[in-house]
């Protein structure tokens, strides 16, 4: 149960965790490592925030290599924006050129 998460400003989208499966029925969430927008407001209180939901839900919870925010809907669609993560304030080196 969650009763109580502190926070500066809190955007669920941008600092709340993803939660994923296996496919085996485990449940895990992931932090996307929330950096008030680029450093432009207070937030060290809502950079936790994803690891408290976890723990107050008893998910085991690791942080993503990347900062940003996304939306999904539990079917396997990942929707995310150039400018949350493409940014050098966010994700330096980071482009939107494929991987090879």
């Amino acid at each position: 149960m969650i009763s109580s998460v502190p926070v500066d400003d809190c955007w669920m989208r941008d600092t709340g965790p993803v939660f994923r499966t296996d496919g085996h029925g485990g449940l895990d969430a992931v932090g996307l490592n929330f950096n008030g927008w680029g450093g432009k407001q207070t937030h060290a209180r809502d950079a936790l925030v994803a690891e408290r939901i976890a723990s107050c839900v008893g998910v085991p919870f690791a942080y993503a290599d990347l900062v940003g925010a996304v939306e999904q809907d539990g079917a396997g669609t990942l929707m995310a924006t150039r400018s949350s993560l493409v940014n050098s304030n966010r994700n330096l080196g980071v482009t939107q050129q494929p991987v090879r």
